[in-house]
């Protein structure tokens, strides 16, 4: 466990002196998603109020940052998981998970170093050194808000509560980003081997206020787990993985009858599986949004 925390402080060093990271559109993405998710939990529906004796917009005490609303310190738990000047440092790498091989972000610099998304969010089934930002540990702020000697120790650990609830929500939104699935790594970093950039997190990004966020119920699952994934293919890791390609792992050609293995699935992934009787082939500089830093043809 401690090498896996010296590697990871090698990691950040070298990420902070090799590039300057410009994060502003995926840290607004995750928190236009927590608040939304927030507003259309209990939390938004009276549960603080009738069980709890406090409103959605007391103001909390809690870690460094002063008094903020509940659904303010879930936003910035949200914002902070993505932290690289965090302890222990990167956390980024743990937010990566495989359902098809139940592994976490593995190859080139990465194997055997890193947890899977739903290890490092539950902290499950064993604690993890450095890991701090948990469901293991939003459970234990909780019993500590109820039953610490003083008021304002209570209102510590709440406020706490909701700052973890936010680490732990954005590592299931990020099971959303196909590259986040289907171990793909995209850094972008000059000096490593850590792929390229997402055009998926970009686009998401760029749209983030046309985005629909409502009208559908949220879901429920019997297990804290399954939000990654179920087993039998209902977990958003799951769905991710199933139904989109990543740059990495998109389909490798359109010939029929490839040697070796079918190569109309992308990779060593059973799905999608490309249709042939669907091909279409355009510029995509002529497309009505196009993707900045590509050109030619794309089928």
């Amino acid at each position: 466990m401690h090498s896996r925390l010296i590697t990871q402080s090698a990691l950040a060093a070298i990420v902070l002196f090799s590039v300057t990271v410009a994060r502003g559109y995926e840290l607004a993405t995750h928190e236009a998603l927590s608040v939304q998710a927030v507003r259309t939990s209990v939390i938004g529906s009276g549960v603080l109020e009738e069980q709890l004796d406090f409103s959605k917009d007391s103001l909390l005490f809690g870690p460094r940052n002063g008094r903020l609303k509940p659904e303010e310190w879930i936003r910035l738990g949200s914002r902070q998981e993505d932290a690289l000047l965090a302890i222990p440092p990167v956390r980024v790498v743990h937010h990566f998970h495989d359902p098809v091989y139940d592994r976490p972000l593995s190859g080139s610099i990465g194997d055997r170093l890193f947890f899977r998304a739903p290890d490092w969010a539950l902290e499950d089934p064993s604690p993890i050194l450095g890991q701090e930002f948990s469901w293991r540990d939003a459970r234990r702020a909780f019993r500590d808000a109820l039953t610490a000697p003083f008021p304002l120790s209570r209102e510590h650990e709440l406020a706490r509560t909701f700052l973890t609830l936010g680490h732990v929500i954005h590592l299931i939104q990020d099971m959303a980003v196909p590259e986040h699935t289907r171990n793909d790594w995209h850094a972008g970093i000059p000096v490593l081997p850590t792929g390229t950039p997402s055009l998926f997190e970009r686009g998401v990004d760029s749209g983030l206020g046309r985005l629909p966020m409502t009208g559908y119920p949220p879901p429920r699952f019997d297990h804290s787990r399954h939000f990654w994934a179920t087993g039998d293919g209902r977990g958003l890791a799951e769905f991710t993985n199933r139904n989109f390609v990543s740059k990495d792992t998109v389909f490798e050609t359109l010939e029929e009858g490839a040697v070796g293995r079918d190569r109309r699935t992308g990779h060593v992934y059973p799905s999608p599986r490309l249709q042939l009787a669907l091909r279409e082939d355009v510029d995509v500089t002529m497309l009505p949004d196009p993707p900045r830093g590509l050109s030619g043809p794309m089928t």
